[in-house]
């Protein structure tokens, strides 16, 4: 393909409040020098062909001329083991760990190194090219020997492989052992080989990496690695003395008999610190190490045996570690200007806009956000910026789909380019709908790289329908504050607590437990809040205690997503949490926000009818200046604004007793399709549309507040309908004008106990409700 582009760059803060500094980090693939000016992006909807794309340019000390710079990503996930002085002195020693391979037939992949590829100096316990056990030795003259067995590893299953190296006899044993699966008593027998080997190849030198080498180079003071290793580790040990067999098998033990262990150099556990980037060794040697760029942790290990399913109750049998070769946390670029908010900057969706003269164009988005505790506005915008990572370089491109696919999804709004663009630069990893280059979910996202859907003129899915509501905000005139997950989850309620009003984006579909907690608290001391979206608090998600930026999602085995956790993997590594869904978590979304995620379709959208619940007096206000029983038959999205992903009322799931639905939508295609969960049985194609419907909901809460829910991701590409004068935006002008007003909500008092119609009959009874 022809790159659109050659200019990208990220920061290392996603949300800032005045007096905060920001950094910005630029790579320039082709060293070309570029213009960086501050803008604040009003309408980020460039590719619908509505021409409403609308950026205001910024005063700012950064804006300027730069020259530019290529900058590399150290993609790929290892260990790093700093201080490896112990290993300094041996001569003979042997190394072993157990090992999951996912992708033995990829190419060389070290396992356990102290190798550096420029230099060709040092060793490695490794899989050759030929997917076979093999150990590589060099002392940087030249010279390179490698021993390999000749049986290939099998993929995705666990095998104890071992390097014995005998200096005295110059000799090198290695060995593979391939454990038995699951339920069966007997392996492959052991294959092992010794040969000869000059011990003075094997030098010992510098730091140790598991799951990668050094490159030996740094490229702009990033440290860059080698034949990275796709699978997991357990157990790796290193003795000080060449084991024999019967030894190598005894120090793979979980409790090492002391007369094998009085000769381990290190030792390292890594069910030890779960949560952390910690790799703790055991020898008593120090030689502790760091996990770099994610590796996934709390993954089940050679003696997991399906009686635990929570790694916090048996660590032990999470003892492994799962690399990836397209594993990325940070990229690691230096900064090329900074940014302190002036105290007086509006709240708003900003951007570093990068240009250079050969007319490639990059935005660098981060969020403005007002004063700690001083509102400077009664109405927020909480921008889902969790969904933004979990989507964040998303490759699920509809071209891709079976046939047929491509028409269910024919209303996806894209950047034309997008896709391409994805595939030409994979060192700025994937996101959590994708798959590794081993075929493993990705479970980890970071804003600290490029995220091309994280920015102005890209698809309209994720920020950029935000901005919508952003443009129909301005365009009435409303001030408006911008906080963010990530805010809210750092702060609590204090972040929302200023604001009168609290807006969604359009589709905040994943949360944290802090978050929600926050939400309940706000509107438990009488909020507004108005949910302007569809499958919304839907996942759950985990964020880091010590690497800021990071998210982690466990998806369980229930859910409508593109994958599933393994089996015995669906407690977060980041915070111990069992992930999956809120409803199987005992929060469902119909208890904050009254619906909850039904159906997802991309052929269409659809629109509402009013309902007799319009028609009860505590609903008049929704109404006012608005004719007709038919609600958003237009819109960006699909034509309607009833569309994308849909929520629905169910009162035996948590929708509020005294909730009123005052409209719901119909007439939805067969691309509308049921979620898992609320299937008991596979049903015929289509049978389900007729019930699939999205609601839009009203109540009030007992401390004078109340809640407003759309529960359609295209209800806001209704809102610049016809000049914005329509009937969506005028239904969100009245439930904002009156949800602004001082005034409390009277609470309608005991909840109405007879049958409530919700959407009618669901696979999930018997869920918590909170009081």
């Amino acid at each position: 393909m022809t790159r659109r582009r050659n200019l990208f760059g990220y920061c290392d803060r996603l949300t800032v409040r005045p007096g905060d500094t920001v950094s910005f980090k630029v790579s320039s693939y082709d060293a070309a020098a570029y213009d960086a000016t501050l803008v604040r992006i009003v309408n980020g909807d460039a590719v619908s062909g509505a021409d409403h794309y609308s950026e205001i340019e910024v005063q700012a000390p950064f804006n300027g001329r730069y020259e530019g710079r290529y900058q590399a990503s150290p993609i790929g996930s290892y260990v790093l083991i700093p201080e490896a002085g112990p290993l300094d002195s041996l001569g003979s020693f042997t190394v072993q760990c157990f090992v999951f391979a996912t992708t033995p037939g990829k190419g060389m992949q070290h396992l356990v190194s102290r190798w550096s590829n420029a230099q060709q100096r040092g060793w490695a316990l490794a899989i050759d090219e030929n997917g076979c056990p093999a150990f590589v030795a060099g002392d940087g003259s030249g010279g390179v020997v490698k021993q390999a067995l000749s049986r290939p590893l099998s993929a995705r299953r666990w095998s104890l492989l071992a390097a014995a190296v005998d200096a005295d006899g110059g000799t090198i044993t290695l060995a593979q052992y391939p454990l038995p699966p699951k339920g069966h008593e007997s392996a492959p027998e052991a294959e092992a080989v010794s040969a000869g080997l000059d011990a003075a190849a094997c030098v010992q030198a510098g730091p140790l990496l598991l799951g990668a080498s050094l490159a030996g180079t740094e490229d702009g003071g990033v440290r860059q690695t080698v034949h990275a290793f796709n699978g997991r580790l357990e157990s790796v040990r290193i003795a000080d003395c060449p084991f024999s067999l019967a030894q190598i098998e005894e120090a793979a033990r979980p409790d090492v008999d002391s007369t094998i262990a009085r000769h381990l150099v290190a030792c390292w556990d890594f069910s030890r610190d779960i949560g952390t980037t910690h790799v703790r060794d055991l020898s008593g040697n120090g030689m502790h190490g760091t996990t770099v760029n994610l590796p996934l942790r709390a993954v089940r290990g050679v003696l997991w045996d399906a009686t635990s399913f929570d790694w916090k109750q048996r660590p032990e049998h999470y003892g492994a570690i799962h690399f990836h070769d397209d594993d990325l946390y940070d990229c690691e670029w230096e900064t090329d200007f900074v940014y302190t908010v002036p105290d007086d900057l509006r709240s708003g969706i900003y951007a570093a806009r990068l240009r250079n003269d050969r007319g490639a164009e990059e935005y660098i988005t981060f969020f403005v956000a007002g004063h700690r505790m001083r509102a400077t506005a009664r109405v927020a915008i909480m921008l889902p910026t969790f969904t933004y990572l979990a989507y964040a370089n998303e490759q699920f491109d509809v071209e891709k789909l079976p046939p047929g696919g491509k028409d269910n999804n024919k209303q996806l709004v894209v950047d034309p380019d997008y896709y391409d663009e994805m595939r030409a630069y994979p060192e700025f990893a994937r996101s959590c709908y994708d798959f590794h280059s081993d075929g493993t979910p990705v479970h980890v996202s970071s804003w600290l790289r490029p995220i091309l859907n994280l920015e102005p003129k890209s698809n309209l899915f994720a920020l950029c329908p935000d901005t919508l509501i952003t443009a129909w905000l301005e365009h009435d005139h409303i001030d408006y504050d911008i906080i963010t997950d990530d805010l809210v989850n750092d702060e609590g309620p204090d972040a929302l607590l200023p604001y009168k009003v609290v807006l969604s984006g359009n589709h905040p579909e994943y949360a944290s437990l802090r978050l929600l907690e926050a939400l309940r608290s706000y509107l438990g001391q009488g909020g507004r809040f108005m949910y302007l979206g569809g499958n919304g608090f839907y996942w759950r998600v985990a964020t880091h205690d010590e690497l800021p930026g990071a998210i982690e999602i466990r998806r369980g085995r229930s859910g409508s997503g593109t994958w599933f956790s393994e089996v015995g993997e669906d407690y977060h590594a980041f915070s111990g949490e069992r992930g999956g869904i809120w409803l199987d978590n005992g929060r469902p979304p119909q208890q904050l926000v009254g619906v909850g995620f039904i159906a997802q379709g991309f052929g269409g959208s659809s629109y509402y009818r009013r309902r007799p619940d319009a028609d009860d007096p505590r609903a008049a206000f929704i109404f006012e200046d608005v004719d007709g029983d038919i609600i958003g038959d237009f819109g960006l999205l699909g034509g309607g604004t009833a569309g994308e992903e849909i929520d629905a009322a169910n009162f035996d799931l948590g929708t509020p007793r005294h909730a009123l639905v005052v409209a719901r939508s119909e007439c939805h295609n067969e691309a509308m399709l049921q979620v898992r969960e609320e299937m008991s049985s596979t049903r015929p194609y289509g049978w389900m549309v007729p019930r699939m419907h999205a609601d839009l909901c009203f109540f009030e809460t007992p401390s004078g507040g109340a809640v407003f829910s759309t529960g359609s991701m295209a209800w806001v590409g209704g809102l610049c309908h016809d000049g914005y004068d329509n009937n969506v935006a005028q239904i969100s002008r009245n439930i904002l004008a009156r949800f602004m007003d001082d005034a409390p909500f009277e609470y309608p008092g005991a909840p109405f106990e007879g049958p409530r119609d919700g959407y009618g009959y669901t696979a999930r009874t018997g869920v918590f409700i909170a009081p």
